[in-house]
């Protein structure tokens, strides 16, 4: 759990840098500057890689979702869970749920239900499936996707 563990680290450095700030209107050291800078930056690329291993867990395009369970990352597997658990320790889960859910939206259940309004009496849609949803890995030991497409 390296990301939830670098989450919860921003939140100390935070408290850190709280705690030597200078009060509010006086002039801050250049030491703090400097480090209030690079702490904004690594909390950036932090955000950032949480960002793509969500696109990677978590992929829509028009008409099909596909979950993966983990995916690996520069060092170690990561799951949806620990993303979503960083992100909510950084405060970005509701803003990037938000995001999803518009992109869920517009990408796969307008869509759907688009197709679904064209069907001729009697028609109906349904999903196809592919990997297995309950698995953990394949036999291979990669991780499983499920997809599913109208």
């Amino acid at each position: 759990p390296k990301l939830s563990e670098a989450a919860e680290l921003t939140l100390e450095i935070v408290q850190a840098l709280e705690d030597i700030s200078a009060p509010a209107g006086c002039p801050e050291p250049g030491i703090v500057q400097k480090s209030k800078a690079q702490y904004y930056e690594r909390r950036s690329i932090l955000a950032s890689n949480l960002e793509d291993a969500l696109s990677e867990l978590v992929a829509l395009s028009p008409g099909s979702v596909t979950i993966r369970k983990s995916t690996r990352g520069e060092k170690a597997l990561t799951t949806l869970p620990q993303v979503w658990a960083a992100l909510r320790r950084l405060g970005l889960l509701g803003k990037r749920l938000e995001h999803l859910a518009k992109e869920a939206q517009r990408l796969v259940l307008r869509p759907l239900l688009d197709a679904g309004r064209q069907l001729k009496p009697g028609r109906k849609l349904m999903p196809s499936v592919s990997g297995d949803l309950h698995a953990t890995t394949s036999a291979s030991g990669q991780p499983v996707s499920g997809r599913w497409m109208w």
